[in-house]
C-alpha cells in the first residue's frame, strides 16, 4: 500500500521532507477548524438571544441620554426685521437637548444602554397629559407637535412686541385634530377653524367653552358646527353618543385657541424659523436670541450662556423634562451659566433637579433659576462682561 501523499508542488515537497513541521501545521489547520465552529456558535447564540429578547415586549418606555448644545442662531431668520449687518457680533444664545429611543422590547433596552450616555428610562404614560379624555399614543403626538406650533407663536408673538409693530392679534379657535378613540368628531379635519355653535359666534377660547357647556349634555343631542375648511364654510352636525372619563357627553375634538397672524401689519414673516426643532424647552432660550438680535446689545457678554425651559406668550418660564441629563450635557460642555425654571408652583421641580445634578457631578458651573424672560434680562444686566469680570 502507498502512503497518501500530498499534491506535488514546493510547499508540499517541502513540509514532506520536515514531518514535524507539518505535524504543526495539521494541528493549527484543525484549531482554526475549532475556532471557526465556535465562532458560528457564538453567533448563532446571539441570534437566537437577539430574536428572544425583540420578542420580549416590556411596558413602553422612552429611554433619555445626554444630547447636545446647540446654538439658537441656526434656528432663527430675523433678516425681515434685523438689520444685522454693522451691528456688533455677540455670542449666541445655546439650548440643550436629549438622545432619546422608544422601547418597545428587552432588546431596545440593552442597545439603549449601549448608545445613549447616562441613559434614563422613563414611562410613556409619564409624559402623559392630566386629561378627562381617552387619549391614544397618537393622540399625545400630535398634541406635542402642537405644543411646538404654540412656542413658535409665542416667540412671533414676542417679536413684534419687540420690534415696536401691533400685537393685538385676533384670535380664531381651531380644530387640532379629532381624538382617535371617538367617533363623534370623525367629520372634522386638522385645522378647520369653528366660526359658530348652534348659531353663537366663536372665535376665543372663552367663547368656545362657554357655548359647549351650555350644550344640553345628553345621549343624542346634535350640535351644529360652523366650520372653515381652507375657502369653504360647512355646517356640520355633531351628534352627542360619547362620554369622558367623568361621564359627560363630548365632541370627540382636541381644539385650540390660536392668534391669526394672516391680519397682521407688514411685514407678516417677522420670525422664521430655519429649520425644525424638537421640543418647545428650547422656548426661553430662542426668545434671548429673538431680543438679543432685535435689540441689537451683547446680552451674553462674552459668556457661553444656554438653559431650558419653555415659554409663554406673557413671558413666562415654564418646566421642562430630562433636567438632570441636560445639566450633565452643560457641565460637559463647559457652559458658563445656564437658566433653568424656578420653583414657582409646589409641584415644580426643575430647580431642585438642577442643583442637585450639579452637585452630585461637581459642577462648577452656574445656575440660574429664572421665572420670566425679564428675569433672565435682569440677571444678565448685571452681570459684568467676561472679559472684565
Amino acid at each position: 500500500m502507498h502512503r497518501s501523499r500530498l499534491k506535488s508542488g514546493p510547499l508540499e515537497h517541502y513540509l514532506e521532507r520536515h514531518p514535524r513541521l507539518l505535524s504543526g501545521f495539521q494541528r493549527m489547520h484543525g484549531l482554526w477548524a475549532v475556532l471557526g465552529a465556535l465562532l458560528l456558535a457564538i453567533l448563532l447564540v446571539a441570534s437566537i438571544s437577539a430574536l428572544i429578547l425583540r420578542l420580549s415586549p416590556i411596558e413602553p418606555l422612552h429611554a433619555e441620554g445626554m444630547g447636545e448644545i446647540i446654538t439658537t442662531a441656526k434656528y432663527l431668520d430675523l433678516s425681515p426685521i434685523a438689520d444685522v449687518e454693522g451691528k456688533p457680533a455677540a455670542r449666541p444664545f445655546y439650548f440643550t437637548t436629549l438622545h432619546t429611543m422608544k422601547l418597545n422590547n428587552r432588546l431596545d433596552a440593552l442597545r439603549s444602554a449601549f448608545l445613549l450616555e447616562n441613559t434614563n428610562s422613563i414611562k410613556i404614560a409619564s409624559y402623559a397629559l392630566s386629561s378627562d379624555l381617552d387619549l391614544t399614543t397618537g393622540d399625545y403626538s400630535r398634541i406635542s407637535k402642537f405644543s411646538l406650533y404654540r412656542s413658535s407663536e409665542n416667540l412671533t408673538y414676542l417679536a413684534y412686541q419687540y420690534a415696536g409693530l401691533p400685537a393685538d392679534f385676533p384670535t380664531k379657535v381651531i380644530i387640532v385634530f379629532p381624538l382617535e378613540n371617538y367617533e363623534t368628531g370623525k367629520a372634522f379635519k386638522p385645522n378647520d377653524v369653528i366660526l359658530a355653535i348652534n348659531g353663537k359666534p366663536v372665535s376665543t377660547w372663552k367663547e368656545y367653552a362657554e357655548v359647549n357647556n351650555q350644550l344640553p349634555s345628553e345621549e343624542g343631542y346634535t350640535a351644529l358646527y360652523k366650520v372653515q375648511r381652507g375657502k369653504d364654510v360647512l355646517e356640520l352636525p355633531v351628534t352627542f353618543t360619547e362620554k369622558n372619563k367623568k361621564g359627560a357627553y363630548i365632541n370627540g375634538l382636541y381644539a385650540a385657541e390660536v392668534k391669526d397672524f394672516q391680519d397682521a401689519v407688514e411685514p407678516t414673516n417677522l420670525v422664521t424659523f430655519t429649520r425644525q426643532f424638537s421640543g418647545d424647552s428650547a422656548g426661553l432660550m430662542m426668545t434671548l436670541q429673538l431680543i438679543q438680535e432685535l435689540s441689537g446689545k451683547d446680552l451674553t457678554k462674552g459668556y457661553y450662556v444656554a438653559g431650558t425651559g419653555t415659554i409663554d406668550k406673557a413671558g413666562r418660564v415654564g418646566e421642562i423634562g430630562g433636567m438632570p441629563l441636560k445639566i450633565m450635557t452643560a457641565d460637559k460642555q463647559r457652559v458658563d451659566l445656564y437658566f433653568v425654571p424656578k420653583a414657582v408652583e409646589e409641584t415644580d421641580r426643575n430647580e431642585q433637579e438642577a442643583f442637585k445634578t450639579a452637585q452630585t457631578i461637581h459642577s462648577t458651573m452656574k445656575i440660574v433659576p429664572v421665572a420670566s424672560v425679564a428675569d433672565a434680562l435682569d440677571y444678565l444686566d448685571r452681570i459684568p462682561s467676561k472679559n472684565q469680570g
